[in-house]
């Protein structure tokens, strides 16, 4: 976990440098595009609920390091099942005040992405693409593991 905080911090700092750099020569400047001049990095957890868990002990200094990260251009993926997603923590907080992602199924009491009906939530093989509040239907394709020499070597 040490190692993990140490790295986030040092990507923020240095996205910070090259804002704080790139608006000296235009003020008006956006610090979104400069931040699109980095690399991308991203930060995906695969269960929320144990990510929390793992990190309590930092959860003060980790929920406003992960909005910094955001805010200066790293992208930040992770799934949940929302009906874990009960805690109040900092960090808990910080995943439940996002205004993208995709909907996989029906959120249950722990409304993470406004939807207006039951009629609108997604169906088996559908989720909902959200985007500041808006969202768009879309269909995931199904998965379906290659056989071919080729795809063997490369898994």
């Amino acid at each position: 976990m040490t190692s993990f905080l140490q790295a986030l911090r040092q990507e923020v700092e240095e996205r910070n440098e090259l804002i704080r750099e790139g608006l000296k020569g235009n003020a008006a400047g956006d610090p979104r595009e400069i931040c699109r001049k980095r690399e991308p990095f991203y930060l995906v957890v695969d269960d929320w609920d144990n990510f929390v868990d793992r990190t309590k002990a930092q959860a003060l200094t980790l929920a406003p390091l992960l909005n910094e990260a955001a805010g200066v251009g790293v992208s930040v993926i992770l799934t949940a099942h929302s009906g874990k997603m009960k805690g109040f923590d900092e960090v808990t907080k910080f995943a439940k005040n996002t205004t993208k992602g995709l909907l996989l199924g029906n959120q249950g009491t722990t409304n993470v992405f406004p939807v207006s009906s039951a009629k609108e939530l997604p169906k088996f093989r559908d989720g909902l693409l959200f985007h500041n509040g808006a969202y768009v239907r879309v269909r995931l394709p199904k998965f379906s593991p290659r056989t071919d020499a080729t795809a063997q070597e490369t898994v």
